[in-house]
């Protein structure tokens, strides 16, 4: 075989074993099953092992879960009768909180601002408030922070 074209063979059969590593099609009278150092033709040629595909490892980082937003949900608790609080809407105030950490403070305000005592109450409890209201029609609010977070929740009595 003339030298220049065995030089050209060789040089086509080692681009084309460079791209079967990039899955392109294969350069004709390149032979695969010609041992290394040979072609078909008796053209050196270079030997290639293509490499495993690398796999895709699963992320094994885990994220924090994403914080549970405070909240509280105000309601009508038990109904009350007594001298300064006798209508058929009087009752307590009750809250139910859930997303906090640590003990809760909770204060009740009206159209007419702040009223009544502050309470104690769990990171995620329903309790009745100390507190009662009796004006049907306005709106109440309930105020509960804990520890930098802090939750309003109303209700139209």
């Amino acid at each position: 075989m003339n030298p220049a074209r065995r030089s050209s063979l060789h040089g086509r059969c080692a681009l084309g074993a460079a791209l079967a590593l990039l899955a392109l099609p294969a350069i004709a009278g390149c032979s695969p099953s010609a041992g290394a150092g040979s072609s078909a033709a008796g053209a050196p040629q270079a030997s290639v092992t293509a490499a495993t595909p690398a796999k895709s490892v699963p992320s094994t980082a885990t994220s924090a879960p994403a914080a549970t937003a405070a909240s509280v949900v105000v309601t009508k608790g038990d109904q009350i009768n007594n001298a300064t609080c006798s209508s058929a809407s009087c009752a307590h105030i009750s809250a139910t909180t859930a997303g906090f950490s640590g003990t809760v403070t909770c204060s009740v305000a009206g159209p007419e601002g702040k009223f009544g005592v502050t309470w104690p109450q769990g990171a995620s409890e329903t309790k009745q408030s100390p507190n009662y209201y009796g004006y049907p029609g306005t709106l109440v609010s309930v105020t509960c922070s804990a520890n930098g977070q802090s939750a309003v929740g109303s209700l139209t009595w």
